[in-house]
């Protein structure tokens, strides 16, 4: 026998007792083979997608992500983001926008800070997190009968595990925003300036650091090389031209910052592992 006594609760405390659904959507690509979200944002929701199956090809908040199975999505209010199936294997989610959050340090309806990855892993809970969501799909499947107060129960619930158990432990790892101070007007300057002619010079010179100082911080508190980090920046964003423009090739070299052809094919192909072109027939007819 076990017996376990917990405290009682003020709900007063509960951080997401205001969150009520906006929306929801339910994708089965597997019957829409070219589904995708071109480029948009929420200005007054956070929205949330759930995979149950399938990949995705996923462009947040100027990054560029794959998405798999048991991967919970967080995308910010006024965040950018577009997304497109994987053709071999379709993907099955649901995306919820969702009202009502304020946590301190964030802005409303923000779960994740700007330099968070939008994307968590639920492991070996997926079972658990398939049930939840798929209750909430089958209480919204009659618009005219649906109970609203229940599913933002099952929200609540959702978030606040979400922000507990991955959250919060997560956060316990993260650079502190005093350790950050140097590096971090950097990485936005990278990520708006990538496709520039950019080194450890000049953003040293940028930045009035040491070029040594500038590279071992940046390392350290990065895991990138300054090099590799620019590469990443540029790679990406090629990666979401070619899934969700009709951009020529050569345009997008360019406009990635790579005036020469066969030195952005290779660069591109040690990155992605396959060719431009191939990348573009993963995700598109």
């Amino acid at each position: 026998m076990y017996t376990a006594n917990f405290p009682i609760l003020n709900p007063d405390n509960d951080l997401f007792k205001n969150v009520a659904i906006a929306n929801l959507s339910y994708v089965h690509a597997a019957t829409d083979p070219n589904w995708s979200f071109m480029t948009h944002s929420h200005s007054d929701t956070v929205e949330i997608s759930y995979i149950f199956a399938g990949q995705s090809a996923l462009y947040c908040g100027d990054k560029f992500y794959e998405t798999h199975p048991g991967d919970l999505i967080i995308k910010n209010a006024k965040v950018m983001h577009a997304e497109k199936t994987d053709l071999k294997n379709p993907i099955e989610q649901v995306c919820i926008g969702i009202s009502g959050i304020k946590l301190d340090n964030l802005e409303p309806n923000c779960l994740i800070a700007e330099s968070d990855i939008p994307i968590i892993s639920t492991g070996s809970n997926k079972p658990f997190f398939d049930a939840l969501f798929k209750y909430i799909l089958d209480q919204s499947v009659d618009t005219m009968y649906v109970d609203v107060s229940k599913i933002n129960k099952v929200l609540q619930t959702i978030l606040t595990i979400v922000y507990k158990d991955f959250h919060l432990d997560s956060s316990k790892n993260k650079i502190t925003d005093t350790e950050k101070k140097d590096i971090r007007p950097v990485l936005r300057y990278i990520e708006k300036n990538y496709a520039s002619n950019l080194s450890i010079n000049n953003l040293a010179k940028e930045f009035f650091i040491s070029p040594f100082y500038l590279s071992k911080k940046f390392k350290a508190e990065t895991g990138f090389t300054i090099n590799q980090y620019i590469i990443s920046c540029r790679m990406g964003e090629a990666e979401r031209l070619l899934i969700f423009s009709d951009t020529p090739i050569k345009d997008i070299a360019i406009s990635c910052g790579y005036d020469n052809l066969p030195y952005f094919y290779t660069t591109f192909k040690k990155y992605a592992g396959c060719t431009p072109q191939e990348y573009q027939i993963k995700y598109r007819k």
